[in-house]
């Protein structure tokens, strides 16, 4: 199904506690998944209650509530992806056989972070973003999710501050934390 945020809903506007918490919570899992690996017991984070509308025979769910999380969380997968595709060239670099295994594991979680927010076919039956954000950051959410520099995006009003703001502190915390990314893939 094709998620959308309706343009009549509050545009994104997390600020740094929003994104501050939503990472702390993903941390804990991450390392309660590094010290407890084959127990998902106490891995778990509460997403919210996510209220949609979908008229029947519709591929289309309008979500009514719970916008700015799934907003969130795809750009984080966006981000997650990018610096994903930064190390695996990084590490490429390398020409032995323990960096090239390490490419082909990150090429893997690369490739499904793309397949989860691209798996909508649209009517001409080409692939696009199954989330559709609301109007206000549409430029700046499709760059972040293509890898490119935001600054392609011609939007500067407050939802796309925001939304630029939340990226960076994403990114910020992904380099502070390097050590989970090698224990997740040195683990498959």
């Amino acid at each position: 199904n094709l998620i959308e945020i309706p343009d009549v809903q509050r545009p994104f506007s997390w600020g740094g506690e929003q994104v501050d918490d939503l990472i702390k919570d993903l941390l804990r899992i991450v390392e309660h998944l590094g010290e407890n690996p084959s127990s998902n017991r106490g891995a778990q984070h509460f997403f919210g209650t996510v209220v949609y509308l979908k008229k029947p025979g519709d591929k289309r769910i309008a979500v009514i509530d719970g916008q700015q999380r799934i907003t969130a969380i795809t750009v984080l997968l966006g981000v997650l992806r990018s610096e994903f595709e930064l190390l695996k060239t990084e590490i490429g670099l390398i020409d032995d056989d323990e960096s090239r295994h390490l490419v082909s594991r990150i090429s893997s979680h690369s490739a499904e972070i793309k397949i989860s927010l691209k798996t909508h076919e649209d009517p001409n039956g080409e692939v696009c973003d199954r989330l559709i954000p609301s109007q206000e950051i549409k430029e700046t959410y499709r760059a972040i999710l293509d890898g490119l520099s935001m600054d392609v995006a011609s939007e500067q009003d407050w939802p796309a501050k925001c939304l630029r703001k939340a990226v960076g502190t994403f990114r910020h915390q992904l380099i502070r934390h390097p050590e989970l990314f090698v224990k997740k893939i040195s683990a498959d």
